[in-house]
């Protein structure tokens, strides 16, 4: 399992250049490009950053993003995001999605339980902020 809590940029021009803003990121960027040449057998990657699932409008039926990356690498569960999310907004919904997702920390991370962990962190959200979508929705998951 992997957490990136960091900036991540869309590149909407050459999607392959997409990235996550690490603290290299000038020297050696983590791009969609390197990440989907790794060859992995792992369970989970949340993407706390922003426009991890982002592309060119004219690929939107394509998984050319840095969601899509991981998933090819082989996570087998991503949780990305579909635009700029605010700091507080990823800052709720994580804690919330790992307690779930350890049963309030009672058992190990189940990766299995990583669609339904998202979908109650969502939810908590959207009640704690009805009107205020783009803090609750941003967040998705793919894989089984």
């Amino acid at each position: 399992m992997v957490h990136f809590a960091c900036h991540g940029r869309a590149d909407r021009l050459d999607p392959a250049c997409s990235q996550l803003i690490l603290a290299d990121h000038a020297v050696s960027p983590l791009t969609v490009a390197k990440i989907r040449a790794l060859e992995l057998s792992a369970s989970l990657s949340f993407l706390s950053a922003c426009e991890t699932a982002t592309t060119n409008p004219r690929m939107a039926d394509e998984s050319l993003h840095i969601t899509g990356a991981f998933q090819i690498a082989g996570y087998r569960h991503v949780i990305g995001t579909l635009w700029s999310v605010e700091d507080r907004a990823a800052a709720e919904i994580a804690p919330d999605f790992y307690r779930h997702l350890t049963s309030d920390g009672s058992a190990q991370p189940g990766p299995d339980r990583s669609a339904f962990a998202l979908h109650h962190a969502t939810r908590q959200m959207r009640e704690r902020y009805a009107n205020a979508p783009v803090l609750w929705a941003a967040h998705i998951h793919t894989g089984p």
